[in-house]
């Protein structure tokens, strides 16, 4: 058997990053359609988030830090087995793998935001009033900033209400992507263009404000569904903690992705 060759050292978020390091390890990112930037030897947001991408399939933390030797370098390269994806955070709730991830759908804002989306609030399984949890990620984006469609899609319901202070503040799309289904919501009243090509305008950022307290909210919020093909309403408030259809899922792995592939 022949091994793979080894890196000297580490490569990634605090690493040491040797070219030559970095380059076997973009190599091998590609390969399992993880990475999608140049194989050009410079540890990058893309190639550590690339990393953190890979471990979240068998780390709760990713650190997005491959060290030489080590279990993800391990992984990366087959001397040790990826084994069965993590459960899910809650019983019944979907988990993503890199089988299922399509690395060509694009990112829905033409930029990645300032504030992650795996931290505080923003993120999936935040806790949220009365026990909830939250059950997507948000993207922090200006009023009006548009919204891109992540790749070709049906429309499987069109735009309604949603939200949870004043009426018609904010509106929600659910759109069919193959075999996901994405909710886009906190759209602005109307943006709504009717087209639904990857890459192309598909609304726009809305603006929702808290009446007790005047906080001012303006973001996509997106939520993910593995299994495009059902016909289930996305919202079921008997459903705990999440008040969502079975079949919910974190958008971070697949944001991950798409990051690498603006609109």
């Amino acid at each position: 058997m022949n091994m793979p060759q080894m890196i000297t050292a580490s490569v990634g978020q605090r690493g040491i990053n040797a070219p030559p390091d970095v380059t076997k390890v973009q190599t091998l990112l590609k390969a399992k359609m993880i990475y999608q930037g140049g194989v050009d030897g410079r540890c990058g947001p893309k190639t550590i988030k690339a990393i953190e991408t890979f471990q979240s399939h068998f780390m709760r933390a990713p650190d997005g830090l491959i060290s030489a030797n080590g279990t993800t370098w391990k992984k990366l390269t087959g001397q040790v087995p990826m084994g069965p994806p993590l459960p899910p955070q809650s019983a019944g709730f979907a988990a993503a793998s890199t089988g299922i991830i399509p690395p060509d759908f694009c990112f829905p804002l033409s930029s990645r935001p300032t504030e992650s989306w795996r931290s505080g609030p923003r993120q999936f399984g935040s806790s949220r009033s009365n026990g909830r949890r939250h059950a997507g990620c948000d993207l922090y984006a200006s009023f009006g900033t548009p919204i891109y469609a992540v790749a070709d899609g049906e429309l499987v319901r069109p735009p309604y209400n949603f939200t949870v202070f004043t009426p018609n503040q904010v509106q929600a799309i659910e759109v069919k992507h193959g075999n996901l289904l994405v909710r886009y919501t906190e759209v602005k009243p109307n943006s709504f263009t009717g087209i639904i090509k990857k890459g192309q305008k598909i609304a726009e950022v809305g603006r929702m404000i808290n009446p007790r307290t005047n906080r001012v909210f303006e973001m996509l919020h997106i939520e993910i569904y593995t299994n495009g093909a059902s016909t289930v309403p996305l919202t079921d408030v008997s459903r705990s903690p999440y008040k969502r259809r079975a079949d919910v899922t974190d958008p971070a792995p697949y944001l991950d992705v798409w990051v690498n592939n603006l609109p």
